[in-house]
């Protein structure tokens, strides 16, 4: 629908309808004000839905950051906060960051596919040292470590601390095959050629502004610890989640990659639903399969024509099976097309309900009068008129013709009023006015919104962990070693009635058969001696001493 049509009004009945089956949405929009972010929390809050609500607010109205800066003055984040790289496998991260560039042509093509495997052998390296537990991933991390003398000490940290040699072969062979550049002279920058820091640059810099523009104007939003949102949750757990992309303060190829980034990683997160098991037991093949929700979770997208991602259309032909309803919008179809490169009709083939409400744009018109159609309509031929005495009258003809007409034209479209709209579905037509919610129902006048915003708790390092309880590297070494186990030493206390009786035994047995016997006897005697009296006595209070836990289990 065109601009006034009534889509945003139309989207808040959509939600309603989610909130109603107790299931989660995530709404985006490519050309969002603050008004949405207040009407979908006010809902939120109206359905007892307020701790699920998230919002990744790139609106920035403006402002000028460095003036808060210099006159020393916080202000609260207004939004929350997503690390798009913290705990994603390196498949997800490639995909994600190779999302951040153009789409490009010719030589430029072949420049990318360079950058794309430059990339690629950095985000390898970076998430096997991840693994390790030695580093927390951000987009910040990836551009500190983007410079090719970073990615040649990160070679020869993966060298020196032993690596398995796929968490650093990627990027030995990536430094082995860039142009003036020795694996042998990797940790001696003076003496690599001149061309191997052009070549590497050359690649960098085509990430450099994408990074950039979330490192510095969307700090907030793309941080460097953990982040507030994993799409994983947001999906699973029924939250609710809306994405307002600013496309009047951005160019329209900055908005579209930003766009791309979320899209992107609402594709992978969904992915990983498909499973990749096959042996096993019906209940573990089928684990993602498991949930068998009655309702759907909503996927909408608004204005999608600002940042449609390539992949699109597989998205919408995959996403029912995986309990997912999309709804793709845009004013019209030439907007919608501008960045779709030829997947467009493939969207629009996948969607089986569309919804035209009033549209201008004769192209998009067409696709609604492709999808229903014609139908045959009956024809009045004509009139006949009658002359009496003092006046003449007018009466229908007695034929009829039978013409096939189309099911809806651009005129009627025209002319419907906001929430009104043309639904095809199958074979049916359905004219509807749309589900709408007044100001004061959908505002909260009484409650201030606020954001969940959370507290960060990182794993420690193993280096931090071992200074506060040293008693976890020894159990760490027993584990891994048995045969460095030492048990505490055996402490008999004289005032155990039970210990004692033992040392008697012992005492009076050895006087009387010492000399007697041979020490292999002696020996046999005194561990039958020892098991005799070990079977009735509760040996682990009598033998051992053991000290206070000092990080005794904690009690749910």
């Amino acid at each position: 629908g065109t601009t006034g049509s009534g889509k945003t009004e139309t989207f808040y009945g959509f939600i309603v309808n989610f909130l109603l089956w107790c299931r989660g949405y995530c709404l985006s929009d490519g050309k969002a004000d603050n008004k949405l972010a207040f009407a979908t929390w006010s809902l939120a809050r109206r359905f007892g839905r307020e701790d699920d609500y998230y919002v990744l607010n790139l609106l920035t109205g403006s402002i000028d950051r460095f003036v808060n800066l210099v006159k020393q003055e916080s202000i609260p984040a207004q939004s929350n906060s997503v690390n798009l790289f913290s705990v994603a496998p390196p498949t997800f991260i490639i995909q994600l960051m190779e999302s951040m560039l153009p789409q490009v042509g010719g030589d430029s093509a072949q420049w990318q596919d360079t950058a794309k495997a430059m990339m690629s052998a950095l985000i390898n390296a970076l998430c096997y040292k991840r693994a390790r537990g030695e580093l927390l991933l951000s987009q910040r991390t990836i551009q500190k470590n983007m410079s090719l003398p970073a990615m040649a000490a990160l070679y020869v940290e993966a060298k020196k601390n032993g690596w398995h040699s796929e968490g650093y072969a990627a990027l030995e062979s990536y430094l082995e095959n860039t142009p003036g550049f020795l694996l042998a002279n990797a940790e001696y920058p003076e003496t690599w050629e001149a061309r191997a820091f052009e070549q590497h640059n050359y690649m960098s810099r085509q990430f450099l502004k994408t990074l950039s523009l979330f490192n510095e104007t969307y700090g907030h939003v793309f941080p460097e610890d953990s982040g507030d949102i994993r799409m994983d949750d947001i999906f699973h757990n029924d939250r609710i989640l809306i994405v307002m992309i600013p496309s009047l303060e951005l160019s329209r190829g900055e908005a579209a990659t930003l766009g791309r980034l979320y899209v992107t990683l609402q594709r992978m997160t969904i992915s990983k639903d498909l499973g990749y098991q096959l042996e096993g037991k019906k209940e573990e093949v089928l684990l993602t399969h498991a949930l068998n929700n009655q309702a759907p979770y909503g996927l909408i997208y608004d204005e999608l024509g600002q940042y449609f991602t390539s992949g699109m259309d597989t998205l919408s032909a995959q996403m029912r099976s995986l309990e997912k309803m999309g709804v793709f919008s845009s004013q019209d179809h030439p907007s919608l097309a501008r960045g779709a490169n030829g997947e467009v009709d493939s969207l629009i083939a996948n969607t089986r309900v569309k919804y035209f409400e009033s549209i201008e744009d004769r192209k998009t018109f067409e696709i609604l009068r492709e999808t229903v159609g014609q139908d045959y309509y009956s024809e009045l031929s004509g009139q006949e008129a009658e002359h009496g005495t003092f006046s003449k009258t007018v009466r229908e003809g007695d034929l009829y013709q039978i013409r096939e007409k189309d099911r809806v034209n651009i005129r009627e479209l025209r002319k419907q009023t906001e929430g009104q709209g043309v639904i095809s579905f199958q074979d049916a037509l359905v004219r509807s006015a749309a589900f709408y919610i007044p100001d004061n129902e959908k505002f909260s006048s009484e409650l201030p919104m606020r954001i969940n915003r959370f507290i960060e708790v990182l794993p420690p390092s193993p280096a931090t962990l071992y200074s506060i309880y040293p008693e976890r590297k020894d159990d760490e070494l027993a584990e891994t070693n048995p045969d460095a186990m030492h048990f505490p030493p055996i402490k008999l206390f004289g005032y155990d009635k039970a210990a004692n009786s033992l040392l008697e035994k012992i005492e009076v047995f050895y006087e009387l058969q010492c000399g007697a016997i041979s020490p292999e006897e002696m020996s046999v005697c005194l561990f039958e001696l020892f098991a005799e009296w070990l079977d009735g006595t509760e040996t682990d209070d009598v033998l051992y001493h053991q000290e206070d836990d000092l990080f005794p289990m904690i009690e749910m």
